[in-house]
């Protein structure tokens, strides 16, 4: 374009023209035309605009679908419509993360009610002849709703854990869920899964424990006991469970020290583990983080985590955690 009028000015089809110069730079495209003491710009301008790539025409099919019907409209229109059309689709998704969001704060609100009246709700669950049967007798007994129930009535989980562990559990579960669903993974009910049975073997004394992981993970054998529930999960998950899913089954058994080069779905059951509400403390930043990106929130969730147990004097080292640290927080993946 430059080299055009610059032609214009060397052949002086227009008078006028003194001098044109390419000022075009990194902050964007840019022509300076220096014009004589008696040139007329208007005609100047007028005349690129027509003989140069200074204005260009083409034509376009302003065909559009408004409000289910074929329109032809001018570029202003068409505009309007689309503005309205994103108007519409940020009020439709903001609508539906609302409702999901609201379905979640019912469901936890169900959790802590029945945490608090655990005893009662497993006594219930007991009794039941099945799970259609548990969901109808916990509503009728304690005013749950169904979405409530059916996150309450699970007769086999509760057998294993009771208490504020199965409301932990039941959250671990619908946040897994939530963060696997968010970072579209293709089977996110797997998070669902292995955050509900994550826990499974902490009702387990030591001795227990050790006796299984002395036959079922012997490399683990003398692993500190706060660490032990891990193995024994993915135990009880394969055994009592039907679990033979390595994804999920990974995702139970490092869960609680990490390992180096964890599977995505790993690196969500350790983060919902960690900051799951029900531990009472104020983890929205981190939770708000692995929706967005579960990598990125798993490295902010592991910082965090070493962090507060240095604090606490509680930091303690297994191969499985070190590693896991020394390889993430490295800067490794």
């Amino acid at each position: 374009m430059v080299k055009a009028i610059d032609k214009i000015r060397h052949d002086k089809t227009i008078p006028g023209i003194d001098e044109v110069r390419d000022e075009t730079d990194k902050d964007g495209l840019r022509i300076a035309i220096d014009l004589k003491d008696d040139a007329k710009p208007e005609a100047i301008l007028a005349y690129l605009m027509q003989k140069t790539a200074l204005q260009t025409n083409y034509s376009a099919n302003m065909m559009a679908i408004v409000d289910g019907h074929p329109r032809s409209m001018d570029l202003l229109t068409y505009c309007d419509c689309y503005i309205q059309h994103q108007l519409d689709v940020i009020t439709r998704r903001s609508h539906f993360r609302y409702q999901k969001d609201e379905a979640r704060l019912s469901i936890v609100n169900g959790l802590i009610k029945a945490a608090s009246i655990i005893n009662e709700v497993i006594a219930v669950i007991r009794a039941s002849k099945d799970k259609a049967d548990s969901k109808v007798n916990l509503s009728a007994k304690y005013g749950f709703t169904e979405d409530q129930a059916e996150a309450i009535v699970m007769a086999k989980v509760a057998a294993f854990i009771s208490g504020k562990r199965l409301a932990h559990s039941l959250s671990v579960a619908h946040l897994a869920y939530a963060i696997a669903q968010r970072n579209k993974f293709t089977y996110p009910d797997k998070a669902y899964i292995a955050g509900l049975l994550h826990d499974l073997g902490k009702h387990l004394s030591e001795e227990q424990s050790r006796d299984i992981v002395l036959e079922n993970d012997p490399d683990y054998k003398d692993y500190p006991s706060w660490c032990l529930h891990q193995f024994t999960g993915a135990y009880l998950a394969e055994k009592e469970f039907g679990i033979t899913d390595e994804t999920i089954l990974d995702a139970i058994r490092y869960h609680c020290t990490g390992k180096a080069h964890m599977p995505p779905l790993t690196k969500v059951i350790y983060s919902a583990d960690k900051i799951d509400p029900t531990r009472g403390y104020d983890s929205r930043k981190m939770i708000d983080a692995c929706l967005k990106n579960y990598y990125v929130g798993f490295l902010k969730v592991l910082k965090e985590n070493e962090a507060f147990l240095k604090k606490e004097g509680e930091l303690e080292s297994t191969p499985l955690s070190d590693e896991c640290r020394d390889l993430y927080l490295g800067g490794g993946k």
